[in-house]
C-alpha cells in the first residue's frame, strides 16, 4: 500500500477529517526523535491513517497486515503441532485494545509487520508532561491505554488517545529506543492529533 495524498494541516485536527491532516509529516516527527524506528496511525475501529517512513519507491516501509490483506502462516497450536492460520492484524490488534486479548485465535497472537509479540503488560490513563516537537511548550497528555510488545530485541508500543490507536516500533536493545522516549514520541503524534489534556 502507499500512502494517501493529503493537504498539510498545522492545525489540530479536531474540526478537520482526519484525511485533510498531514499524518505522514506528524508520525515523521515520532521518529525524527529517535525513540523509535517506526509509526502507524489508525483510528480505535481499525481505520488506517498513515506509516512512516517509507522506502525509495514511496512504499510503507511497516505495515499492519488486516482486512484484504490479511496472510496466511503456520502457528504452532497447544497441542504443539503447526497448522495454517488466517493473520488479521488489524483485527486483533482492536481485539487487544479493547480487552478482549483472550478472543486472539491461539497460536496467531498479537502481529505487527508479520512479527509476533509478547503481550508484557498493559497500562491504563498514563499521564504524561512533554513537549512534543514543533510545540513551544510542555503539555499534559493522558493516554487511556497503553500496551507494551516485545518480540526479541524488537519492542512495539500500542498507546490508545481520543480515538486514535497510535504504534510505536522500537529497537529494544538501543538504549535511545526505550519505552518512556517512544512513550514521549507518541505523546506528541497525540497532542498534534488531538491536543492537550483539557484544563
Amino acid at each position: 500500500p502507499r500512502p494517501a495524498e493529503g493537504c498539510h494541516s498545522t492545525e489540530h485536527p479536531e474540526a478537520a477529517m482526519a484525511d485533510e491532516f498531514d499524518w505522514q509529516g506528524t508520525l515523521q516527527l515520532a521518529v525524527d526523535t529517535g525513540s523509535c524506528y517506526a509509526a502507524l496511525a489508525f483510528d480505535t475501529e481499525g481505520t488506517f491513517y498513515g506509516s512512516y517512513p517509507l522506502d525509495a519507491e514511496g512504499n510503507y516501509k511497516h505495515n499492519v497486515w488486516g482486512g484484504e490483506y490479511a496472510y496466511e502462516t503456520n502457528v504452532t497450536q497447544e497441542d504443539g503441532s503447526e497448522a495454517a492460520a488466517t493473520v488479521d492484524e488489524v483485527e486483533n490488534l482492536i481485539k487487544l485494545i479493547s480487552g478482549r486479548k483472550g478472543d486472539v485465535p491461539a497460536g496467531v497472537g498479537i502481529r505487527i509487520d508479520q512479527v509476533k509479540y509478547l503481550h508484557i503488560k498493559s497500562m491504563k490513563s498514563e499521564k504524561f508532561s512533554v513537549t512534543p516537537p514543533g510545540a513551544e511548550e510542555e503539555q499534559e497528555i493522558t493516554i487511556d491505554d497503553t500496551h507494551v510488545l516485545r518480540a526479541g530485541s524488537k519492542g512495539a508500543l500500542v498507546m490508545v488517545r481520543g480515538g486514535y490507536m497510535f504504534i510505536c516500533l522500537h529497537d529494544a536493545s538501543d538504549p535511545k529506543q526505550q519505552v518512556p522516549g517512544a512513550s514521549e514520541a507518541i505523546c506528541g503524534v497525540s497532542y498534534w492529533c488531538s491536543g492537550a489534556d483539557p484544563e
